[in-house]
C-alpha cells in the first residue's frame, strides 16, 4: 500500500516517455547485466543498480543520464559532417546535464532541505523552537476560549 502511494505521487509520463523509458531501459539491461557480462567491474553493477532503481521509479532523466554514461560517442570522427554532429552530441548531453541540475535545485527548494540552515545553526535552531512553542501556547489559548463557548452555548 505504502508503495502505491508513494507512486501515485510521482509525475505521469506520456506514451513516448514510457516507450523510451523502456527501450533505454532494455539497452541498457543488454549492455549491464550481471549474468549477461559475469566479469563487469563493481561500477557497473552499480550503474546497472541504478538504472533498475530509475525504472522503478519511472525516472527516464535518469535512465537517460546512464544510457549516456554506457552508449559509446555518436560519431565516428571520419565523417566530413563531424563538428555537426559533434555540436549535437554537446546539445544532447548538456540537455541531460540541465535536467540533473534542475531536479537537485527542485530538491533544494522542498522540505527537508528547506530545514538545512535552521538545523545547522543551534541559534536558529532554539529561536524556531521558540517560536513553535508560542504558536502552540496561541493554540492552547484559543481551544480553552472555544471550548469555553461550546461549554457556554450547551448550558
Amino acid at each position: 500500500m505504502n508503495a502505491a502511494i508513494e507512486r501515485s505521487h510521482g509525475k505521469v509520463l506520456s506514451d513516448e516517455e514510457v516507450h523510451e523509458l523502456k527501450k533505454l531501459y532494455r539497452t541498457i539491461v543488454k549492455a549491464l547485466h550481471p549474468d549477461l557480462h559475469p566479469g563487469i567491474d563493481e561500477a557497473k553493477i552499480r550503474l546497472f543498480q541504478n538504472a533498475v532503481t530509475s525504472y522503478e521509479n519511472g525516472d527516464l532523466n535518469g535512465l537517460r543520464v546512464i544510457h549516456a554514461m554506457i552508449s559509446g560517442p555518436a560519431f565516428s570522427g571520419n565523417e566530413p559532417d563531424a563538428i555537426s554532429e559533434l555540436i549535437k552530441e554537446k546539445e544532447r548531453i548538456t540537455g541531460l546535464i540541465q535536467a540533473v541540475r534542475d531536479r537537485i535545485a527542485d530538491a533544494k527548494s522542498r522540505y527537508p532541505y528547506t530545514l538545512k540552515p535552521i538545523i545547522q545553526s543551534r541559534e536558529k535552531t532554539e529561536a524556531r523552537k521558540a517560536e513553535l512553542e508560542e504558536s502552540i501556547r496561541q493554540l492552547n489559548e484559543k481551544l480553552a476560549a472555544y471550548t469555553e463557548r461550546i461549554q457556554a452555548m450547551l448550558r
